[in-house]
């Protein structure tokens, strides 16, 4: 029925404009075992067939927008905008379009504002300067001040009085050093006697970390036995749990030397290449021969460790 039901799908697909869901139906009728040699190679012409037309398109909206942009350049050139200028010539840049033309046109009407602001304040100042001549000697900026109010005769122009001294009062600038002075009385002494307390010229001792602890049997069981009681909330009868894992190794070891292990790992990496070969998908089979080579080397390590405890034993 499932098999039925994909070939189903597949056809349907086929009929279909979607390729998503082409490329669903033919997984799924890969994995019941059906023949998508010709579906893929229909898929992949239908990738191709939508690149190129998604090229056409995208050069057919480019001359489009080039169109445009050279038409607004154009405009703004004739205007007086020159925001639209700048904003048009940046449009015509993005599209790879000869601008300098316009580039031109805009730095000549930028020295022509500059040059009328500079013409308008020299005019402004030159109004100011008449005015300032022409108000000159009428009373305005020169006479003498007025009389002063009080006891007492009038100061000079652009004095200032000088204060009396009074008695007990320092001059100027001593109240500073005097303070100063003071601040000295509080050190530990004369200078290069001090002793240096910071501590950056104490040299740091370079700590190094803690060894690690080291494996054990004993070790290993009891972190088994953390990780099922978190897990699982269950204990581990720690003699059945230690006897399955010696017969799981003496296994291993057993069918390493025998030469059955080698022989399973071969056939089943053939198969395995036999049966996805064809896979429009990655199943993982570029990693085959890593999985094998490791699967390979622990059996290997578990036999020597086997016979080396053997030989110790002896």
């Amino acid at each position: 029925v499932a098999k039925e039901a994909a070939a189903a799908n597949l056809s349907k697909a086929l009929a279909g404009d979607d390729l998503s869901t082409l490329e669903v139906a033919i997984n799924e009728a890969w994995l019941q075992w059906l023949d998508t040699q010709e579906a893929e190679e229909d898929l992949s012409r239908r990738v191709v067939a939508a690149e190129e037309a998604a090229a056409e398109l995208a050069i057919a909206e480019r001359a489009v927008a080039e169109k445009a942009a050279a038409a607004n350049l154009n405009n703004a050139m004739s205007g007086e905008d020159q925001l639209a200028l700048w904003t048009a010539i940046g449009e015509a840049k993005a599209l790879a379009i000869d601008t300098k033309a316009a580039e031109e046109e805009f730095v000549r009407r930028d020295l022509a504002v500059k040059k009328a602001a500079a013409e308008k304040v020299s005019a402004e100042g030159g109004a100011d300067g008449a005015e300032y001549s022409s108000n000159k000697g009428k009373g305005k900026f020169k006479g003498p001040p007025p009389p002063a109010k009080g006891k007492g005769s009038p100061l000079p122009q652009r004095k200032v009085p000088m204060l009396p001294k009074r008695l007990g009062v320092p001059a100027k600038g001593q109240g500073l050093q005097l303070q100063q002075g003071r601040r000295r009385s509080k050190g530990a002494g004369k200078q290069g006697k001090s002793k240096c307390t910071t501590a950056e010229a104490v040299p740091k001792q370079a700590r190094s970390p803690p060894p690690a602890p080291q494996w054990s049997p004993a070790m290993g069981l009891k972190r088994v036995q953390e990780a099922f009681q978190v897990n699982c909330s269950s204990a581990v009868d720690a003699q059945a749990f230690l006897e399955g894992l010696r017969n799981g190794l003496a296994c291993i070891a057993d069918r390493w030397e025998d030469g059955s292990m080698q022989a399973v790992l071969a056939d089943t990496a053939a198969n395995a290449t036999r049966t996805f070969q064809h896979a429009s998908v990655d199943v993982g089979l570029t990693n085959v021969g890593a999985m094998c080579d490791f699967v390979s080397a622990v059996a290997a390590v578990i036999a020597e460790g086997r016979s080396t405890f053997a030989l110790l034993g002896e």
